[in-house]
């Protein structure tokens, strides 16, 4: 209490010079009640399902304990693996193929275990497409989201573009294909990607931009004619119209040309803009951004600066491929 009292008067200057103090006192303070009441209340649980899952649990981790034991050798108190991990791997995905995921790795002398139980099969929703989910680019998968059908991959792996992500076989890595259990997967798999963008911006642009004079003019609403305006380029606004006369008032406004010149350090500004906005339109998930932009090189002529990026970003990287049969 001593140390947070002596650090209240600096991070109270602090708030206040970024305009935080409202956030703190109307928001921040006020939750401290509420979240004091919600861990009072807590929630119910139903006790007898809790022990029942808790039990099921306990004997699915001895059988595969069990099973994992059938891969290693005992030499006095010592315990060694008699084959490699990654053929281990592929034997308990084939033999446990109801769990969404499950593998082993090392960790020194340490064996762990990662498992990630599925306990239904999903097979009942409105769909005649069955297919599977493949990696539309070159990535590290960062997150997965899966909605339908078996996960194959799990975080900080490296996958190529057009590798398997999500099966839409549900009993994926079993020695046989039951059609019956063959869905359309669907999934959110956000990967780390690197992309090349070449963006091409011009060193002068003109524009038509309003000089700020206008013209006003009235008319009949029904009448389709062009305004008499002396502006050689105009846009026109209805600022007014009577409904039971049907005149509308109508202003010019008066369009000029500008030119604009622009620097390296504007169109590279410009470049990145663009890279930022062609991004977001594809953004599907929040989770989805641009990390960061590499400059790797620019040239120039007499009319055009052409960069050449590097974009690194997190991208939903799954696509839906229909399955042939």
């Amino acid at each position: 209490a001593y140390a947070i009292n002596s650090i209240k008067d600096y991070y109270y200057a602090k708030l206040e010079k970024m305009d935080l103090l409202s956030l703190y006192y109307d928001i921040e303070m006020p939750l401290i009640n509420v979240l004091f009441d919600m861990e009072m209340q807590g929630f119910k649980i139903d006790k007898n399902e809790l022990v029942e899952l808790g039990n099921k649990y306990k004997e699915e981790i001895v059988e595969i304990k069990n099973e994992i034991s059938n891969y290693y050798n005992s030499l006095i108190i010592f315990n060694y693996l008699n084959t490699n991990v990654s053929d281990i791997n592929y034997n308990l995905r084939s033999k446990y193929y109801n769990y969404e995921w499950i593998n082993i790795h090392k960790n020194g002398l340490i064996l762990n275990v990662n498992v990630k139980a599925k306990d239904n099969l999903d097979v009942n929703y409105d769909s005649d497409t069955v297919g599977d989910i493949y990696a539309s680019h070159d990535g590290i998968v960062y997150k997965t989201f899966v909605k339908r059908g078996k996960l194959l991959v799990q975080n900080n792996f490296f996958v190529r573009k057009g590798d398997l992500l999500v099966s839409g076989n549900l009993l994926y890595g079993s020695s046989y294909i039951n059609y019956d259990y063959y869905v359309k997967a669907e999934a959110f798999i956000l990967a780390c990607v690197f992309d090349i963008v070449n963006i091409e911006i011009k060193k002068m642009e003109s524009s038509l931009k309003r000089s700020g004079k206008i013209e006003v003019f009235k008319r009949f609403s029904f009448v389709n004619k062009k305004l008499n305006c002396s502006f050689e380029n105009y846009e026109t606004e209805i600022i007014e119209s009577d409904s039971l006369f049907k005149r509308d008032k109508i202003i010019c406004y008066e369009l000029i040309e500008t030119i604009n010149y622009y620097s390296y350090d504007e169109a590279l500004l410009m470049a990145k803009s663009i890279i930022f906005s062609k991004f977001n339109e594809k953004v599907v998930h929040n989770d989805e951004k641009i990390i960061d932009i590499y400059l790797n090189k620019y040239t120039y002529d007499e009319d055009y600066y052409y960069f050449n990026f590097l974009l690194k970003s997190y991208k939903n990287i799954a696509l839906f491929k229909e399955f042939d049969s």
